[in-house]
Parts: structure tokens; C-alpha cells; sequence
């Protein structure tokens, strides 16, 4: 008889996280590519090229614009002025949107009535990432030029600034730690959390109050018989000894519910799950060393990597197992390129926060035929 293991029994729950297929496409207007989308209990809300935020019902399998809940899109939806909305973030108790787009303004809804509370000018250049602190009181935003402000909400006032980074900022995001204080490491038990940012200069900074107190840099010849080895890995690099050439990160994402495990994804064949000391838990290798991981998303169990070879490798996190290669993602998930007819490349994933299995993939290139998202199941 064959006996299955506890390992058997995980792997099989992790491959219930498996998308089987496309539930669904997401129009946009003529000419309009997704910029940012996210789930979240009530749906799905995308932010676009043509400036418009738009929150579609997963009722209608998210081909529909929500407008029982959100009567005001019957009317007219929110957005920026001529702006693409390059970055979302919605607050815990799914109340407040926060809105960032490419020309340096941040703006704050409130989704219910699709009002805009408030807005400023948070950068000169366009704003690439945000983060909403868990109460809602301040919001964190990242831009092309690789500074990263923290606002108040209500005040709107400058309450930080964090510079180091040389380039386009692709992630920053509040991380709470919640290990006790232990002899050696005291300082773990301080409850107002780190920063992380992450990217295309390369690095991984984790910061608080202010400061970088370590960067991340992987390694060009990063060897994984060292960690298959049983030896201890640490991307953390020494800050005049960051290399100026390296892969972009473009995903560095607290795992849920253990949110000081991060998936560091550069533009390269291997992720990393780190630690926020910056030691390597775990890897994830692409299909071949010339094979580049595209974008990310991760559950509190799965990551999921979309690789250049237009597959999306499905790893177990805890294992760093490969439990599944959904083919043809790629193209799938967006439209040709009206020159060449390539597949356009995907430019992030997002998956639903309480349904695993529900995928968002889209690609940003402005060449495609139609922009399209899809969402898979």
C-alpha cells in the first residue's frame, strides 16, 4: 500500500494554490495597459495608463466594473489627470485607497463614494511604490529617482525621507517583526517595524527611523552548492562594497503572516527567501541560468515566478520545491506586440488575499495589441 508522508500532505495543500486556468480578461480603454492592480475582499481594482482606477466585481468573474457596491462608477470612476497609476495600496480595513502615479502625486480615496480626500505632490518624479502603515496614519512612497518619502495621511506633512538608493524604487513596505528580544538581539523587540525597499540599482534596504541599517546585494556567482552544503548564506554586503552592475530587484514581499521572511526576486535566474538579517532560507532557480525570473507574488505558502521563458513556476516556500509549471503564461496573460508580434513581457502578478488560487497577471508594454489583465484560477 502506499503510505503518503505529512511532506505528500503539504505538497498536495500547496498545489490547491495551483491556478488551473483563466477565469477571466480585464479590458481597458483603447490604447490602455494595467499599471497596478490588487485584490481584496470586495474584488479586484486596477489602476491604468489612461488614469483610471477603476474596481471590478468579482460576481461577474471581474469582467464588469463593480456598481452595486460602488454606484458612482455608473457615472464615472476614480483617477489622476492624465497620468498613468503606476502604484496602489488599499488599508486593512479595505476604507481607504491610496493612488500614486507618473507624475510625482500621490492620492488618497475613499472608496465607498470614490472621493478624494486629499492629494500632494509626494515626489518630482513619478511615484513607483507605495505602503500604507498598518493603522493608516502615514503612507510610504518610492519613485523613479530612488527616494523613498513616509507622509502623514491626515496631515500630509514630511515626516521622513530615506536616500541611498541610485535608482528607481520598485518596492517599499513597511515590515513588522515580531520575534521577542533575546540577549543577543535586543533590538528585535522594538514594535514600530523596519522599512524595506527594494530596487533596480540592485540592493535590498532594510531600514528604521530613518537609516539603512543593512543592505542586500546578491551575489553575481552565487553558488547554490554552498547552501546545499548546509553552509550559511547572508546577501547582506558591506556598503562601499555594492556593485554598481547588478540585476534589478523588482520584488521583495513579507511573506503573509511572517512578514520578517522576505521573497527577494531580482531580474536574474534565482529568487531568494531571506530572513531580515539577511540571511538565505531558502532559493528558487528558473528553468536555466539564462532564464530570467520577470515578476513576483507570494502567499503565506507559494511563490509564484513569472520566467522569461513565458511559464509561471509555482515553488513551494517553506521547501524550495518546484511543485508546478503553469506554460504559456505569458501569453495567456497579455496581448501580441503590434511591430513584432513577441509576447509581451509580464510586468507584475497579484493574487487574492483570502483565495490562493486566484491569480492576477498583466504586462505594462505599451506596444500590445489590447492591454489586458488576467486573472487566473
Amino acid at each position: 500500500s502506499f503510505l503518503k508522508s505529512k511532506a505528500d500532505d503539504d505538497d498536495e495543500e500547496d498545489r490547491e494554490a495551483v491556478p488551473q486556468g483563466i477565469l477571466a480578461k480585464v479590458k481597458f480603454g483603447k490604447s490602455a495597459v494595467c499599471e497596478s492592480a490588487l485584490f481584496y475582499a470586495g474584488g479586484l481594482i486596477t489602476g491604468s495608463s489612461d488614469s483610471l482606477i477603476e474596481i471590478w466585481d468579482s460576481g461577474s468573474s471581474y469582467k464588469d466594473l463593480n456598481t452595486v457596491d460602488y454606484p458612482y462608477q455608473k457615472e464615472h470612476v476614480m483617477g489622476h489627470n492624465d497620468s498613468p497609476i503606476l502604484c496602489m495600496n488599499l488599508s486593512n480595513d479595505g476604507e481607504i485607497l491610496v493612488s500614486g502615479d507618473a507624475a510625482g502625486k500621490v492620492k488618497i480615496w475613499k472608496l465607498a463614494t470614490g472621493k478624494c480626500l486629499r492629494q500632494y505632490q509626494a515626489h518630482n518624479a513619478s511615484v513607483t511604490a507605495l505602503s500604507l502603515s498598518r493603522d493608516s496614519s502615514r503612507v510610504l512612497t518610492g519613485s523613479a529617482s530612488g527616494i523613498c518619502r513616509e507622509f502623514g495621511i491626515v496631515t500630509q506633512n514630511l515626516l521622513q525621507t530615506y536616500e541611498g538608493h541610485t535608482s528607481y524604487v520598485h518596492e517599499c513596505r513597511y515590515v513588522l517583526e515580531w520575534d521577542f528580544a533575546t540577549d543577543k538581539n535586543p533590538q528585535t523587540a522594538l514594535g514600530e517595524g523596519w522599512i524595506v525597499t527594494a530596487s533596480a540599482d540592485g540592493t535590498v534596504r532594510v531600514w528604521q527611523k530613518g537609516l539603512a541599517i543593512r543592505i542586500l546585494q546578491p551575489p553575481q556567482d552565487f553558488k547554490l552548492s554552498s547552501l546545499r552544503s548546509g553552509k550559511s548564506i547572508s546577501l547582506v554586503v558591506d556598503p562601499t562594497r555594492v556593485m554598481s552592475e547588478s540585476p534589478a530587484i523588482h520584488s521583495a514581499i513579507p511573506i503573509p503572516g511572517e512578514e520578517s521572511r522576505i521573497l527577494v526576486v531580482p531580474r536574474s535566474s534565482i529568487a531568494f527567501l531571506v530572513d531580515l538579517e539577511g540571511n538565505v532560507l531558502h532559493v528558487y532557480e528558473a528553468e536555466s541560468p539564462e532564464s530570467e525570473f520577470f515578476a513576483a507574488s507570494a502567499t503565506s505558502s507559494v511563490a509564484y515566478l513569472a520566467s522569461s521563458t513565458g511559464n509561471c513556476l509555482v515553488f513551494s516556500l517553506r521547501k524550495g520545491k518546484l511543485l508546478e509549471t503553469i506554460r504559456g503564461f505569458a501569453v495567456d496573460s497579455t496581448t501580441k506586440t503590434n511591430r513584432d508580434h513577441r509576447i509581451a513581457e509580464i510586468s507584475a502578478m497579484t493574487h487574492h488575499p483570502f483565495k490562493p488560487s486566484i491569480l492576477a497577471a498583466f504586462s505594462n508594454d505599451k506596444t500590445q495589441k489590447k492591454g489586458i489583465l488576467a486573472v487566473w484560477k
